[in-house]
């Protein structure tokens, strides 16, 4: 899925500290958060059988999270076509190595069923 013009993104990795409750005594837990930035997409419909993109970020073989996108309403429409999505997901107990692998996918809102890859990198090159 490599020739979508301009398409790119860029994910945010990061600690977050989360209360296990929203009481002000409530104790504290560390998460890792990835958020995901997508611009210069185009509808998923215009691929198929889709409706909707997902964040997807995975350990290779050890486990696997995804996460709903949602489109950004821009007061200003570019006229080339192309629309940025965002989303994010912070309750990641686990260490994130330099293999995890982080996507922007297609989804069927209707049937659950996950679609392929449209962006794809790896931790390697975090900076």
């Amino acid at each position: 899925m490599n020739d979508i013009p301009n398409a790119q993104g860029t994910a945010l990795i990061t600690q977050v500290r989360k209360t296990y409750a929203e009481l002000p005594t409530s104790p504290v837990r560390e998460r890792q958060s990835v958020g995901i930035y997508a611009d210069w997409l185009p509808l998923p419909s215009s691929f198929g059988d889709y409706d909707q993109y997902e964040g997807f970020a995975q350990i290779p073989g050890v486990i696997s999270w995804r996460f709903k996108m949602y489109l950004v309403k821009e007061d200003v429409p570019s006229w080339f076509g192309g629309t940025p999505w965002v989303g994010k997901f912070d309750e990641i107990s686990a260490e994130l190595p330099v293999n995890t692998i982080v996507e922007v996918r297609l989804s069927n809102s209707m049937t659950n069923q996950l679609g392929p890859a449209i962006l794809q990198n790896t931790l390697q090159a975090c900076r």
